[in-house]
């Protein structure tokens, strides 16, 4: 077991804007690097999605060049089009390129789908949160890369949750799974240069051999800029993440996929509506403390191609919450919705129905944390910081 890897930056030359200039549109590091002119190689497999290439087209690009040899794509398929947890039955080609799914029954590479190609790389948009399924497939092909001697390169971008808060238990090793890969907090705020940096240097992935990693930056990305700062169009990550909005409730609402709680999945608003029979006006008052608000909604969840299968209440009109955020920066999703799992856990034990998802999403088996799993996550928070590529 190799615990060391080789690791090389790629600074950005060009400056930060600076205070009194008006905000520019943040450049992807697969953008930059091609202008940069920094993919000599012949040979290269490529980890992406349809979304992930709107903003700019690495994989055509690639493809024109006739440098493109492979895709690996990850949950939702290529073209992010499959609903939650459905596994595809063949896999596409894209202009004449074979695309290798990695979701379902293979969650990873085999030495062979690395054959003919001389590097990874890696060009997807995460979200930011720890159960975020993207990130144990880049993981995965990391590790593969790593056993194989690849070199790998990822091309980074933003943070859409930014890059200061960190909220959440750190994962407990109990837990790990596909939807909890790393002993991280829910919301870690790195972007995934950063992170996976962090994984290999603190040794969280055992290996046969060192991973050759190279991360090329971001440009124009400060920490504390959530998605809407950026300046670039929101892009949907997955069926179900069509808006900024969305994603920041799903950083709390995702939570109640673990429950009987519709988590808004077949309705048009998901992660931004939970819907569970008894909701009432009194379910709207613990809201303004996590900086959020919300209003009654009665929605009919039904299943819907692409997006939704066994749908919770399908069918049926239940009442709900349709929930806000005034100010992202000052909201907590992710702690109001903890606080509501505690007190729907004691006033309606019987209709809450937890299932051990939740443990695996949440990190830790129980809503009520230990104080060594609070000095985890702060632990954590300032560790992180040695691998900041970003101010």
């Amino acid at each position: 077991m190799f615990r060391l890897f080789t690791l090389f930056f790629l600074l950005s030359c060009t400056p930060d804007p600076q205070p009194d200039q008006p905000l520019k549109p943040v450049i992807l590091g697969s953008e930059s690097a091609w202008k940069n002119q920094l993919f000599s190689g012949n040979n290269y497999v490529l980890l992406t999605n349809i979304p992930s290439q709107k903003q700019f087209s690495l994989a055509d690009s690639l493809i024109i060049k006739g440098k493109l040899k492979r895709i690996f794509s990850p949950e939702h398929g290529f073209e992010s089009n499959q609903a939650d947890g459905v596994i595809l039955n063949s896999e596409p080609v894209y202009q004449g390129i074979p695309v290798v799914s990695l979701y379902g029954k293979k969650k990873s590479p085999e030495p062979h789908d690395f054959s003919g190609t001389d590097t990874l790389l890696i060009d997807i948009q995460d979200v930011g949160l720890r159960f975020y399924t993207y990130l144990s497939t880049v993981l995965n092909c990391l590790t593969i890369a790593a056993n194989e001697g690849i070199p790998v390169v990822i091309l980074d971008r933003p943070n859409p949750m930014g890059g200061l808060i960190v909220e959440g238990p750190v994962l407990a090793d109990s837990l790990k799974s596909f939807v909890g890969p790393l002993p991280i907090p829910i919301r870690y705020g790195l972007t995934l240069g950063e992170l996976m940096t962090m994984a290999f240097s603190e040794g969280w992935v055992t290996t046969t051999q060192p991973l050759q990693l190279k991360v090329i930056k971001v440009d124009g990305w400060k920490r504390d800029f959530l998605w809407p700062e950026t300046g670039l169009a929101w892009v949907p990550t997955s069926p179900n993440i069509p808006t900024f909005s969305a994603l920041f409730m799903y950083s709390g609402t995702c939570l109640f996929e673990g429950t009987a709680i519709s988590e808004g999945r077949g309705t048009p608003t998901p992660f931004e509506w939970i819907g569970f029979p008894w909701a009432n006006e009194s379910h709207l008052k613990s809201l303004k403390e996590f900086g959020l608000r919300g209003e009654l909604i009665q929605r009919m969840p039904e299943d819907i191609t692409g997006k939704s299968v066994n749908t919770k209440f399908k069918g049926k009109v239940i009442a709900g919450i349709q929930i806000t955020a005034a100010d992202q920066k000052n909201a907590s999703p992710l702690k109001w919705a903890v606080s509501f799992l505690k007190s729907q856990k004691n006033e309606h034990p019987n209709e809450i129905g937890i299932r051990r998802h939740l443990w695996l999403l949440w990190g830790q088996p129980n809503l009520d944390l230990a104080k060594e799993v609070e000095e985890k996550t702060k632990q954590f928070e300032e560790k992180r910081k040695i691998y900041f590529l970003y101010q």
